[in-house]
């Protein structure tokens, strides 16, 4: 999604959009307080629903670099992972990785990107709460778009049946 980092840094000079997401981080004695878990969730299920995106942790509002401490950032990366697979429903299996970046006075910082691809499924939250990403904002949605199937896209001719998404056929159906 944001492949080299001319592409992250003219993504932060551009805003938060459709595609991307920028949160800072507040920490506990036990890990992150800020974003909630269940907010978070609904960041991931929101680009999930949509057409996927990134959420950039350590990066203010204004898309300034604000960073991650180099000693909390296991710990950030288990609390999404954590997230994913336990608050979003069907799990979400986000792509976390690191970017080293300066912030405004120069000094080395890093941040992390969560990417999340675009759901065969509809994604919810554990608290039920269906969410898509409409410009730069999660919204709820109420339809839940219901009428996506994992086959949106690809011609069905006759009986198909499906185990992950992956379209099982014989020759006489067509398929």
């Amino acid at each position: 999604m944001f492949e080299s980092q001319d592409q992250i840094l003219d993504q932060l000079r551009a805003g938060e959009d459709g595609v991307s997401e920028f949160k800072t981080l507040r920490f506990g004695r036990h890990g992150v307080i800020d974003p909630a878990a269940g907010s978070m969730a609904g960041e991931m299920v929101a680009f999930a629903n949509a057409a996927g995106g990134a959420v950039f942790l350590g990066v203010g509002d204004d898309g300034s670099v604000k960073g991650i401490p180099r000693d909390r950032q296991d710990g950030v990366e288990a609390w999404i992972a954590n997230i994913a697979a336990q608050n979003c429903e069907p799990p979400i299996r986000p792509n976390i990785r690191r970017q080293a970046l300066e912030d405004s006075a120069g000094s080395g910082q890093t941040i992390m990107l969560v990417e999340v691809p675009r759901g065969i499924y509809v994604h919810r939250t554990s608290g039920g709460r269906h969410y898509l990403r409409i410009g730069s904002t999660k919204r709820v949605d109420e339809v839940a778009h219901l009428s996506r199937v994992p086959h949106q896209g690809r011609r069905i001719s006759g009986i198909a049946i499906s185990f992950d998404s992956i379209q099982v056929c014989s020759v006489w159906m067509g398929c």
